[in-house]
């Protein structure tokens, strides 16, 4: 059960968390080995539409499904190993004035050695391209920040898109993307494809632009969901295509700083607490954070197996994630038993006021295995 206090810290924030339109709700839903087809049946019985591919042998069906017949499933332990949100992908970069020729000192290369990147065509993943009313794109094109017909640089080759974001308006990052990439090589070839569907559909987005020809493919896209220890199916699929040839560049790195990684010290708990605290160091099983006002989804994930790719067993250790008082009373915090499922725990809450707290790691179940957390949104300080 999820608190919903007023104070200076709240629960879930549901825009930032959930896909919900029309009653319905989009989720993923992992099928016990060997169910996936009679699962497939179940949850169209129970109005599931939508349904997105994840590619071949994938064991997660993802749709929108009637949020009032969610606790159905929970009747359906034959047929599913868990459910979650399909969680809202992030992005880290944003929509403001080109610099990344200057930055990168390419137009140096460009005036120094006439190149352009004839001959190179570049593939982009981002959340949208062209969903914001009254045409933009048409508008970059005729400016000179985008290739395409009426391009007054003599660039008229279009941008190929292969499939833009299908649920209505996003930010175009994706097209932001691709005025930088043509600043930087305006003689290359350009292609676009949305990655904001779930991370199935992104790994097949991939494939999609190096079956297309990209010789260069970039990505500014966080799936909070894709394993921190092990390859998922998006880097199975840039592992792919960077067999076949192609050059793959991707946003990582741009959490390092408000991120915290260690293997498991084992101490004593606060009273009420099942299983071993974490020692941050010398028995100290609280570290301090610095929250700013905003909305928060911290994701802990730890080394072991991950059921939903295929590994039978799933992870073998359980571990939780709490936001705590100094006295160990808990604020707000989840401990789904992950045993035999995924080796993740997903902590999204609301700050309402410049406020500490503290995060404590629990062991419930299992080994001292190496365990990492991340604040994907939120301005919080690790003090």
């Amino acid at each position: 059960q999820l608190s919903t206090n007023t104070g200076a810290i709240s629960s879930i924030p549901n825009n930032n968390i959930f896909f919900i339109e029309n009653n319905k709700v989009i989720i993923e839903v992992v099928a016990q080995a060997g169910q996936y087809a009679a699962l497939l049946a179940y949850l169209q019985s129970q109005g599931l539409t939508n349904i997105i591919y994840n590619g071949a042998n994938s064991l997660i069906i993802t749709g929108s499904f009637p949020i009032a017949n969610l606790q159905n499933l929970n009747q359906q332990g034959s047929l599913i190993r868990y459910c979650r949100p399909l969680y809202q992908p992030l992005t880290k970069a944003g929509l403001t004035t080109t610099q990344g020729d200057i930055a990168m000192r390419s137009n140096i290369v460009k005036s120094g050695y006439n190149v352009a990147g004839s001959g190179v065509k570049i593939g982009i993943l981002s959340d949208s391209y062209n969903t914001i009313p009254n045409d933009p794109a048409l508008a970059d094109v005729s400016n000179g920040d985008l290739p395409g017909v009426g391009n007054p640089n003599g660039n008229l080759t279009p941008i190929q898109v292969l499939k833009d974001y299908p649920y209505g308006r996003r930010t175009d990052e994706g097209r932001a993307m691709l005025q930088i990439v043509h600043d930087v090589a305006p003689k290359s070839t350009l292609a676009f494809r949305t990655g904001f569907i779930s991370p199935g559909d992104f790994g097949e987005g991939i494939r999609g632009l190096a079956a297309a020809g990209c010789k260069v493919i970039v990505d500014d896209i966080t799936y909070i969901t894709e394993p921190f220890y092990t390859d998922g199916v998006v880097s199975k699929a840039v592992d792919e295509v960077v067999a076949s040839g192609v050059t793959y560049v991707s946003a990582a790195g741009n959490y390092g700083s408000k991120s915290y990684e260690s293997t498991f010290n084992p101490a004593t708990a606060p009273v009420g607490i099942i299983g071993q605290a974490h020692s941050f160091g010398g028995g100290q099983v609280f570290q301090k954070l610095s929250l700013t006002p905003g909305t928060y989804t911290i994701v802990l994930q730890w080394e072991g197996n991950v059921y939903s790719l295929g590994n039978n067993n799933g992870t073998q250790t359980d571990l939780d994630i709490f936001l705590v008082n100094r006295d160990g009373s808990s604020l707000f915090g989840f401990n789904r038993n992950n045993l035999n499922g995924d080796p993740i725990e997903v902590l999204p809450f609301t700050v309402n006021e410049n406020t500490a707290t503290n995060i404590m790691i629990v062991k419930a179940a299992g080994s001292n295995v190496k365990f990492k957390y991340i604040i994907f949104r939120g301005e919080g300080t690790i003090d």
